[in-house]
């Protein structure tokens, strides 16, 4: 996409805000500033973000500058707590090819509403042998660290389509895996989740459905729908942004999963680094508060789920 083009997003991005949340670019700026003269009297984090990155979490946090505040501090601390996440290089051999076969990708154009569709699939070959809950839920979040410092979005709409999914795939889904990548979205990202569409559903995904809802917000459960098709998705986004695959006008999702992971190889370094950065421990200003599922400082508790 041009330079220009994305200038037009981003416009129509900031009309977004101004429309929902009744801030405006100078705010935004604003804002921003605050925030970095925050990080700056925090001696435990390992960096100061870039702009983008500040920007993404305080309209993730509706401007919020405490709850901003709080997610950037557990961007950085929640790396050492669910290192099966956020340590796992998607320029690695392991997750390269983890993702020519777990098929996740943020559509090129964002909906109508300012949102950024999450379009996931397997392939048909992908056996149930070689999926790996791990590596398909750290996908999620290695794309996001790139979606936080792409274009500007207001929130994601999950479209998974389930038709590859089989029983032996549902039998590796853990619930410890479900409620870490809950927490983490939730602890990070502020669960900016406006809608999960789950095509072609087949019903013995009911189980794993059932732990999903179980640790999701009621808010994001309201937002669940189960589809046998995809004709529910041509009634709330337009044809031209949806992929080929199920009748849309875009590339294919193979091709969107090719380019998207040349863009993984372009931001190798930021990987790289993201890797290594932790946060000080003994220079944190005000000590961490317990957490039912991090525990103190992280510690992962024992989980029940019903």
């Amino acid at each position: 996409m041009s330079k220009e083009s994305l200038e037009i997003n981003r416009l129509e991005v900031y009309k977004q805000i101004e429309k929902e949340l009744n801030k405006t670019q100078a705010d935004i700026n604003n804002d921003i500033k605050i925030v970095k003269e925050w990080l700056k009297t925090q001696p435990h984090l390992p960096e100061i973000p870039e702009d983008r990155v500040i920007e993404s979490f305080i309209l993730f946090n509706k401007f919020s500058i405490e709850r901003t505040k709080q997610k950037l501090d557990m961007y950085y601390t929640i790396r050492a707590t669910i290192p099966e996440f956020f340590n796992k290089h998607p320029c690695s051999p392991e997750m390269v090819q983890h993702a020519k076969v777990s098929l996740i990708v943020p559509l090129p154009i964002l909906a109508n509403d300012q949102r950024r569709i999450v379009y996931s699939k397997f392939s048909e070959d992908f056996s149930p042998e070689a999926f790996n809950q791990e590596n398909y839920l750290a996908q999620h979040f290695n794309n996001m660290e790139l979606m936080i410092r792409g274009e500007l979005f207001l929130g994601i709409h999950y479209i998974c389509d389930c038709a590859g999914f089989k029983l032996g795939h549902v039998s590796k889904i853990t619930p410890m895996g479900l409620k870490k990548t809950a927490v983490g979205m939730e602890k990070v990202f502020s669960s900016r989740v406006t809608s999960i569409y789950l095509i072609n559903f087949h019903s013995y995904m009911e189980t794993p459905l059932k732990f999903l809802k179980s640790v999701l917000p009621e808010k994001i459960r309201n937002r669940l729908h189960l589809c046998s098709d995809s004709t529910e998705l041509f009634k709330a986004f337009p044809k031209k942004i949806l992929p080929q695959d199920i009748g849309g006008e875009e590339k294919s999702v193979l091709t969107l999963a090719e380019l998207w992971q040349q863009e993984f190889q372009n931001n190798k370094a930021l990987f790289d680094k993201l890797m290594t950065i932790r946060v000080d421990e003994s220079k944190r200003p005000t000590k961490l508060t317990n957490d039912d599922i991090l525990g103190f400082h992280g510690n992962f508790k024992k989980l029940d789920v019903d």
